[in-house]
């Protein structure tokens, strides 16, 4: 009886063998290797082995972390993988149509049935690997439409990962407005020693939308992330700590189809611990904090909403030190031979358990 009274909160909380709950149960801390990771660090796929997964969520997502997914590895040869993806929302893709949505009332969809394929080759000495991605959308009566296609490739010397990834085409309209957010990407360095990751990240995203063939809204967003983390493995268990510094720059070209010269900055330095430790041999348990270290600081001279950028509020406004930022994550993984089972627990920012809460994400992964 004790043991099942501790079974079955484990079964609804966060985590994963790999999943997004997972990463939300450790912080998301860049070291991490999964199903879900591969999509920002794609040199990963030579780290896991074949699998099959599967990942509840929305039929209609309305943001990157809640759409249905399922992912497939496959070793097609000694030195080659191919991984195919179903229902993943790229994050430069649908950045600039969710900015867009939050600024200016629009309604652009998000990526309809995309599909990601990765390609990865192992030499003796250098690892490559390579991907395409693909979604389209096209509403003839109601006048919706959407088209994405992405490009990334990476390489990996040693104890170097150098990968990349370039947004070929992102066009969507919706009630007459049309977006442009081709040209977005993101470059990416990580070093790994024994114990130590170091890295390097930069993205960019363009939010541009016309109206008749006139310039409506036109804003560009850079993310950049310099930091490290340490991750020691003890008894089969993960103790890490991490810490980062991250800044974010909107530029404001057009608002309303009038110039706009203003800008969004802000400056933060979130550090995070975590634990991930397999307690029994059908038992992964799982937990993390993270906060934000001495700085945080925001100045933004446009009035972005929250919904837009992290940070924002709708209105003018300049901040020295930000709020509270204290996040805790926890779950467990279960595990029954090749079979991993993960519910996931989320509480919006209340960190408090509600009966609303449980099995808000789930995943089934089946390793071969």
């Amino acid at each position: 009886m004790k043991h099942l009274l501790f079974f079955v909160p484990l079964i609804f909380s966060v985590s994963a063998q790999a999943s997004k709950s997972r990463l939300d149960s450790l912080g998301r801390s860049p070291h991490l290797v999964d199903s879900q990771s591969v999509y920002s660090r794609p040199l990963g796929i030579f780290e896991l082995d074949p699998y099959l997964s599967l990942e509840s969520g929305n039929s209609s997502p309305t943001g990157a972390n809640d759409g249905s997914e399922g992912s497939l590895l496959q070793t097609t040869s000694p030195n080659s993988r191919v991984l195919l993806l179903l229902g993943h929302q790229g994050e430069l893709t649908i950045a600039p149509r969710l900015f867009l949505n939050a600024v200016s009332g629009s309604a652009f969809p998000l990526s309809q049935n995309p599909l990601h394929l990765f390609y990865g080759y192992k030499a003796e000495d250098t690892n490559y690997v390579a991907s395409v991605s693909y979604s389209r959308l096209q509403d003839k009566i109601n006048s919706t439409s959407e088209t994405s296609s992405e490009f990334s490739a990476g390489v990996e010397m040693g104890s170097l990962q150098l990968f990349g990834s370039y947004v070929v085409v992102n066009s969507a309209e919706a009630g007459g407005i049309k977006l442009n957010g081709a040209g977005g990407g993101a470059a990416n360095i990580f070093y790994n020693l024994d114990t130590t990751t170091f890295f390097l990240t930069w993205s960019l995203s363009r939010a541009k939308s016309s109206i008749n063939e006139v310039e409506d809204e036109f804003h560009s967003i850079q993310m950049a992330q310099l930091g490290l983390v340490e991750s020691k493995i003890k008894e089969e268990r993960d103790y890490f700590w991490g810490g980062q510094v991250v800044t974010t720059k909107v530029d404001c070209h057009t608002q309303a189809s009038a110039v706009c010269s203003g800008s969004f900055t802000r400056t933060r330095v979130p550090v995070w611990i975590g634990l991930e430790g397999q307690m029994e041999s059908w038992l992964i348990l799982r937990a993390s904090i993270t906060q934000n270290f001495l700085i945080d600081q925001l100045k933004d001279e446009v009035g972005y909403p929250a919904a837009a950028v992290a940070g924002g509020n709708g209105a003018i406004s300049e901040i020295g030190a930000g709020y509270n930022s204290t996040v805790v994550g926890f779950g467990a993984g279960l595990k029954f031979g090749n079979l991993l089972f993960d519910g996931s627990f989320k509480a919006a920012t209340s960190q408090t358990l509600g009966q609303n809460d449980f099995l808000t994400q789930s995943a089934v992964t089946y390793n071969f």
